[in-house]
């Protein structure tokens, strides 16, 4: 059995995680860094230029580091000169201690110099046209790169129009109505970065926009937001933001930080900021969750975010904990400590911002209230083996599934805490990869890149398609919000995969179809090569072969035959 088109995109490294881009948030300008003439000439001879407002967001380098440098390297410069000229005054007073020069040594050095003269002369002979003679009393220095080669000072060099090109160029840079954008993580051994690529289901497009380049930084999870932090309604200079809405993607690394990208911007050095540095928030402390100045103390597994609450965003860790951040302020509000172990999964229930659910490795599933403090009694469920992955029944909202590290996916109904409705083996080995397309379907992924879809319903689910996705180990899986029929895989090979679920009854429908009209063509065949057989039968059968009229005397002889024998005996007797 096998699902509907497939398109693969080659990539390398692995997918680990992968977003969504609603189609509403990418019909943005994209801005490109570009360097003026000026800034460029400055980076060339040096000199610092620009100043970054929050973390150097738009690839400018700080001017108080550079200056903080120039003065250091001033104060060296200062040194070594000082030093040098000790150097000097001590070398004076040794020759004023000798009383003489060494005239003898000046003469031998003169005639040194005449006999590298005459070697010189002998190996320049038919070069005197160079004047390699003075070759060393030339005026001119290179000193830097901008003094050696500075073409847009040079007069003789006429400026092209590229008009046109940048009108293509923008062109290609700005997203359309229709396009939808899929960020996706791309690791591999000293190297890591976000693909933002673009997808448009109507001309079936699918490329790579622009990267951003993560360096060494390990992304675990990402999560789209257009909450933008940096806006301040209050700021009069900044007249071409006019609202706290962007495009952005945070980014949970193995640092225990997140980073936060604009993706309106290409060519981005540095992210717009990030939660998790140099925090400093007194609060009041609490047995199961509490107000705490600390970051997380070890990698961001997970992340979840709200439109009904923009400013919000929570976190989960492997340090057991689950955090509630403030975006604008960058602090945590509300620390969740109820799981005994390495919290890997949280999501947000798609009508409401306020409950949670979060799964741990010790199969703890616990359902929050974040409009409350956590007490003692929270809905939580158990299960005896490591959850992989929550997710909500976004068709009905009272209903989530889990799976499990054995292959084990549970369903659940959130008003019925201790136990789960059923429970059924999807595969023989862990599912990383979960989400539930509609009240009726449901879809997973393992670590052998098996994808299958389940139908629900009260009481069991039945396997409805499976496939081998040929990405090795399944990573992740994603539906696209504006296209729900559309499927996006990521792995440990062979980049991305693309599904249209859609195709899914149309195929089945063809196969049966197509069997159904060879069987009738087989039953047809059949029963014209009987009607052929019959015909021809019928056609050719056989005459009857005439009897051979023998002469009246012949009958008579044979007749008579039998009389000759008793003659013959007679004539022995």
């Amino acid at each position: 059995m096998g699902f509907g088109d497939e398109e693969e995109v080659q990539t390398q490294g692995q997918i680990f995680c992968l977003e969504w881009v609603p189609r509403s948030k990418t019909a943005i300008q994209v801005d490109k860094i570009k360097l003026s003439k000026k800034e460029l000439a400055s980076i060339l001879a040096g000199e610092a230029f620009g100043s970054s407002k929050k973390n150097k967001s738009e690839g400018e380098f700080d001017a108080t580091d550079e200056e903080e440098t120039d003065e250091e390297n001033d104060d060296k410069d200062e040194d070594v000169n000082e030093d040098a000229a000790d150097e000097d005054e001590a070398s004076e007073e040794e020759e004023d201690e000798d009383g003489s020069d060494n005239w003898e040594d000046e003469e031998e050095e003169a005639t040194v110099k005449e006999e590298k003269a005459t070697v010189k002369k002998e190996d320049l002979e038919g070069l005197e046209e160079f004047d390699f003679d003075n070759y060393d009393e030339e005026g001119f220095h290179v000193e830097r790169f901008s003094d050696f080669y500075m073409p847009f000072d040079d007069e003789n060099i006429a400026e092209e129009d590229d008009s046109e090109s940048d009108e293509d160029e923008k062109e290609d840079l700005n997203f359309k109505k229709d396009d939808n954008l899929l960020v996706c993580s791309r690791c591999k051994i000293g190297s890591n970065c976000l693909e933002v690529n673009v997808y448009n289901h109507e001309t079936k497009d699918f490329y790579v926009h622009h990267h951003i380049d993560l360096y060494k930084t390990l992304p675990i999870c990402l999560q789209w937001m257009d909450f933008d932090a940096g806006y301040d309604k209050n700021d009069k200079n900044n007249v071409s933001q006019t609202s706290d809405k962007g495009s952005f993607i945070a980014v949970g690394t193995m640092q225990s930080v997140i980073q936060i990208w604009d993706l309106t911007v290409v060519n981005l050095m540095n992210p717009d900021f990030c939660l998790g540095e140099d925090m400093t928030l007194p609060g009041s402390s609490n047995a199961e969750c509490y107000r705490t100045k600390d970051t997380h103390q070890g990698a961001i597994l997970d992340l979840a975010w709200s439109p009904y609450k923009r400013k919000r965003i929570l976190s989960a860790s492997a340090d057991r904990t689950v955090a509630l951040w403030d975006i604008q302020s960058e602090r945590i509000v509300r620390r969740y400590r109820k799981h005994k172990d390495k919290v890997q999964t949280i999501a947000f229930r798609q009508d409401s911002a306020d409950h949670l659910l979060s799964g741990a490795f010790n199969g703890t599933i616990f359902l929050f209230d974040i409009r409350t403090v956590c007490g003692k009694e929270v809905p939580n469920w158990k299960l005896d083996e490591e959850v992989e992955r929550v997710c909500w029944n976004n068709e009905d909202n009272n209903y989530f599934a889990a799976s499990t590290d054995q292959g084990t996916i549970h369903y659940f109904d959130c008003r019925q805490t201790g136990k789960s409705l059923y429970s059924w083996k999807a595969h023989d080995d862990a599912v990383p990869a979960l989400s539930i397309r509609s009240n009726s379907s449901i879809y997973s992924a393992c670590n052998s890149g098996l994808l299958k879809s389940w139908k629900l319903s009260n009481t069991a689910a039945t396997l409805e398609e499976e496939t081998d996705l040929k990405i090795g180990t399944a990573h992740c899986l994603g539906f696209n919000p504006d296209v729900p029929s559309v499927l996006v895989a990521g792995g440990e090979k062979q980049g991305v995969r693309m599904i249209d679920t859609s195709q899914e009854k149309k195929i089945k429908e063809k196969k049966k179809k197509k069997k159904e009209e060879k069987k009738s063509e087989e039953n047809k065949s059949e029963e014209k090569e009987e009607g052929t057989e019959t015909s021809s039968s019928v056609a050719k059968k056989p005459k009857k072969p005439k009897k051979k009229k023998t002469p009246v005397n012949e009958n008579l002889n044979k007749e008579k035959s039998p009389t000759k024998v008793p003659s013959k005996k007679r004539k022995l007797n």
